[in-house]
């Protein structure tokens, strides 16, 4: 039978909708991302469970938070990891791609944002760019196979290197990790240059 596609109601932007989209395009989980809802916002504000966007509808199912909703595709895709070990570590990377995520928003609100990026970009974002080299070490992913944390982590590293295009010249580990995704074809339209998708997060 056919199904129609899973409907995710979210702004052409990279920010909270990017990650769920990056992970429905390499686990090749039809979503449909729709712009036009989201651009007469709040319109479908009383449809969204929280008020508040992303959010998706799978036949009658509606679901928000950004994250509920990566792992849920991440689910249908087989992407949550098959040993507790890699469920576990791509719950993690899920986490602290949150956690970056939330950091660089921040900084993109503080005035003057141009100086707060910098500093971010000079001082607390290599930091935490050790943390994950670290983790990944000489592995190809940081679980035993592919995850949902790792493909989260890819969509934090397309942000950053959107705003530093050398933020990864220094962790030849995570540079190799990165380009190896953006080299997959099915995730070339959002990690590759001719993306057209905008960048929600500006450096000034």
């Amino acid at each position: 039978e056919d199904k129609m596609p899973i409907k995710m109601v979210y702004w052409n932007v990279k920010a909270r909708g990017f990650f769920p989209a990056v992970v429905a395009a390499y686990g090749k989980v039809d979503l449909e991302w729709d712009h036009a809802t989201a651009d007469q916002w709040p319109s479908s504000k009383d449809e969204a469970p929280f008020g508040q966007l992303p959010f998706i509808t799978d036949g009658s199912f509606k679901l928000a938070q950004s994250m509920a909703i990566t792992r849920y595709i991440a689910k249908k895709a087989n992407l949550l990891g098959d040993s507790d070990e890699d469920y576990a570590t791509s719950e993690m990377l899920i986490e602290q791609s949150n956690d970056l995520w939330a950091l660089l928003y921040k900084t993109h609100c503080t005035e003057p944002r141009k100086d707060a990026m910098d500093k971010l970009y000079a001082e607390g974002m290599p930091v935490q760019l050790g943390y994950l080299s670290r983790l990944l070490g000489s592995k190809a992913t940081f679980a035993s196979k592919v995850t949902a944390g790792d493909l989260v982590i890819a969509a934090v590293l397309n942000v950053l290197l959107g705003l530093q295009a050398d933020v990864l010249d220094a962790f030849p580990n995570l540079k190799a990790f990165y380009s190896k995704f953006q080299a997959e074809a099915s995730l070339a339209p959002l990690l590759g240059p001719g993306c057209t998708i905008g960048n929600y997060i500006q450096r000034a």
